[in-house]
C-alpha cells in the first residue's frame, strides 16, 4: 500500500487549488484522485464552445429527481467530470458575490468567514486585467479579464438597461454588485483559464505531486477519529492508498457528500436502510442542497444574431424586482442565442434573457440511490418549493420584458417566443416558470459549514468526528452567495490550504 502525506479527492476547481498549495512544500507528498480524464478535449479551451460540453464525456450527466413543484420534470445538472472540474466546462463568469453574503455566513456561526476576512484570499489568487482598485489582485495565478470585442446585441442591451435607469457597474467584484456591466471572465488571450490551467498544470512539474485520472473513489477507511486510507477503483482494479497526514475532499456538492455517505458518514437511519455500516452519525451530510434557479425569456431577433467573440453571455446585470437598493434579488445573463429548457422549442434565430433568483429559500437534499459507488445519487433541489422563489422568477420575467422592449433594443427585439405574448396573468406566468425553471449550475450546501451540532464541518473545514479530514469545496457553503460559485469555491480551497499548512506547522 502506498503512503502519501495528503490525499486530495477530486481535481476540480477546489482540488486544483489544493494540489498547488500543498505541493509547494517539497517535503510533502501529495496525491490527487480524479474520476474524469485529463482536460485535452479542444472544446474546453475555446470559450465559445462551452455550450457543447454539457452531456459530453467530460460531464457527470446528472439528472435531478422529478421536481414536485416544477411540473414533475427531471432537470439536467451538468457538472465537470474532468481535470479542472466544472471550471473546465462552465461559462467562465467570475463573480464573488457581495460583502453581505459573507457577513451573513459569519452571522450564521461561521466565524472568520466575513467579507473582510475572505477578501484578501480572493485577491491572492487573482491576476485581474483591470488592475488593483483595492478589491483585486494582479499577481495571482488565475487570470481574469473583462470581455473584449463585445457583440453589438450586448452593446444594445447595455444601453437599454441604462436607459431604464439601472446604474452602470464597471466592476461586479468591487464596491457594489448592483447594476449592469460586463461580466468578468476567466478568459485570457482567447482561451479558458480553468483551475487546471491556472493552478494544477504548473504544480504538476513538481516531483512530489501525483495525479491519477479515471479513478472512482469508493470509500474512506477510518480508524476511530482518523481517516487512514482511501479506497478507489482504477482500470477495474480495487486499490487502497494510505493517508499519513490529511485527506481533503474536493469532489464538489454532489460527489463529496456521496462519498461520505458511502463511507458510513451521514444520517444513521438512511445508511442502515442501505446496509451501510455507520462510521459516524452526521445528519447534515446531504442536507441543505440548494442552487440558483433560473428561467429563460426568449425572443426572435430582427437581424441575425451571429456568433460573438466571447462566451455567449458577456453582459450581466444585478437588480431587484421591487426596485429596492438592497442586496440584489436577480442576476441576469443576456444569452446571445435562444436558450430554452428541455422540452421547449427554441427559435432558429434569437436571444434569451436568463435571470436567476439569487436568494433561494427552497432547500432540498442529496441521498444515495444504493450502496453501489457507480450509481448516481438521488438529487432533489426542491426547486420552487417556496412561494418566494416562484414569485421572484415570475417578477424577473416582467423585468426582462421591459428590458427587451426598451428603445435601445428596437433594432433587435422582434417577437417574444417564451413564455409568449399572451401569457401575462400571475397563474399562467407561474405555470411557465414551473415548466421552464432550470439550474444556473450553482449547487451548494450539502456539507454545510457551521458551529452548530448539525453542521458537517467546523469553521476550519474539519470534518466533525475526524482529526485529519477536511471538506474544501462548494458543498460547505451554508447559503449560496449571489453570482456565480466558482470564485467562492476557489477562495474556500485556498483558505482550507492555509488552515492545513498552519496546523502542520
Amino acid at each position: 500500500m502506498k503512503h502519501f502525506d495528503y490525499v486530495i479527492i477530486g481535481a476540480g476547481s477546489a482540488g486544483c487549488v489544493m494540489a498547488d498549495r500543498l505541493s509547494n512544500d517539497e517535503r510533502c507528498t501529495v496525491l490527487v484522485l480524479e474520476a474524469g480524464p485529463v482536460d485535452t478535449d479542444p472544446r474546453i479551451s475555446d470559450p465559445a464552445r462551452w455550450v457543447e460540453l454539457g452531456g459530453s464525456p467530460v460531464d457527470w450527466g446528472y439528472l435531478t429527481e422529478p421536481q414536485k413543484y416544477a411540473a414533475g420534470r427531471q432537470i439536467p445538472w451538468p457538472r465537470g467530470r474532468v481535470v479542472g472540474g466544472s471550471s473546465s466546462i462552465n461559462a467562465m463568469v467570475h463573480m464573488r458575490g457581495c460583502a453581505a453574503d459573507y457577513d451573513n455566513w459569519a452571522a450564521q456561526g461561521c466565524t472568520g468567514w466575513d467579507y473582510e476576512s475572505v477578501l484578501p484570499t480572493f485577491k491572492a489568487y487573482e491576476d485581474f486585467d483591470g488592475g488593483d482598485s483595492g478589491y483585486h489582485g494582479t499577481r495571482g495565478p488565475l487570470k481574469v479579464s473583462l470581455p473584449h470585442d463585445v457583440h453589438p446585441l450586448s452593446e444594445a442591451a447595455l444601453s437599454a438597461a441604462l436607459g431604464l435607469g439601472h446604474p452602470a457597474n464597471s466592476d461586479f467584484n468591487g464596491e457594489t454588485t448592483l447594476g449592469v456591466g460586463w461580466n468578468p471572465l476567466t478568459v485570457w488571450d482567447g482561451r479558458r483559464q480553468s483551475a487546471a490551467v491556472a493552478f494544477l498544470g504548473p504544480a504538476l512539474k513538481r516531483s512530489n505531486l501525483t495525479l491519477r485520472t479515471g479513478v472512482l473513489v469508493t470509500k474512506l477507511v477510518s480508524s476511530q477519529d482518523r481517516i487512514t486510507g482511501v479506497e478507489y477503483v482504477e482500470n477495474g482494479t480495487a486499490r487502497t492508498v494510505h493517508v499519513d497526514g490529511e485527506v481533503v475532499l474536493c469532489a464538489g456538492a454532489i460527489e463529496t457528500p456521496k462519498l461520505l455517505l458511502l463511507s458510513g458518514i451521514g444520517p444513521t437511519d438512511d445508511l442502515k436502510d442501505l446496509g451501510i455500516t455507520v462510521t459516524s452519525h452526521a445528519p447534515g451530510v446531504g442536507a441543505n442542497l440548494h442552487d440558483h434557479p433560473g428561467v429563460g425569456i426568449t425572443f426572435t431577433s430582427k437581424q441575425p444574431v451571429v456568433p460573438g467573440h466571447n462566451q455567449h453571455s458577456e453582459l450581466g446585470m444585478f437588480a431587484n424586482i421591487d426596485g429596492s437598493p438592497e442586496r440584489p434579488q436577480v442576476q441576469f445573463g443576456v444569452v446571445l442565442a435562444p436558450h430554452v429548457a428541455e422540452g421547449l422549442v427554441a427559435p432558429p434565430n434569437g436571444f434569451t434573457f436568463y435571470p436567476s433568483w439569487t436568494t433561494p429559500e427552497s432547500r432540498g437534499s442529496l441521498k444515495l440511490r444504493s450502496a453501489r459507488p457507480e450509481d448516481q445519487p438521488l438529487i432533489d433541489p426542491c426547486y420552487l418549493q417556496t412561494e418566494s422563489d416562484l414569485d421572484g422568477l415570475t417578477g424577473a420575467i416582467e423585468l426582462s420584458r421591459e428590458w427587451a422592449h426598451a428603445p435601445a433594443m428596437e433594432d433587435w427585439t422582434d417577437k417574444e417566443v417564451l413564455p409568449g405574448p399572451g401569457i401575462h396573468d400571475k397563474q399562467t406566468l407561474r405555470d411557465y416558470v414551473r415548466r421552464a425553471v432550470g439550474t444556473w449550475f450553482h449547487p451548494v450546501g450539502t456539507c454545510r459549514m457551521g458551529s452548530d451540532i448539525d453542521s458537517v464541518v467546523d469553521n476550519r473545514l474539519k470534518l466533525r468526528a475526524f482529526d485529519n479530514a477536511r471538506v474544501a469545496d462548494a458543498s460547505i457553503i451554508p447559503t449560496v452567495p449571489l453570482g456565480n460559485t466558482n470564485a467562492p469555491t476557489l477562495m474556500i480551497a485556498h483558505r482550507a490550504a492555509d488552515f492545513i499548512l498552519a496546523d502542520a506547522q
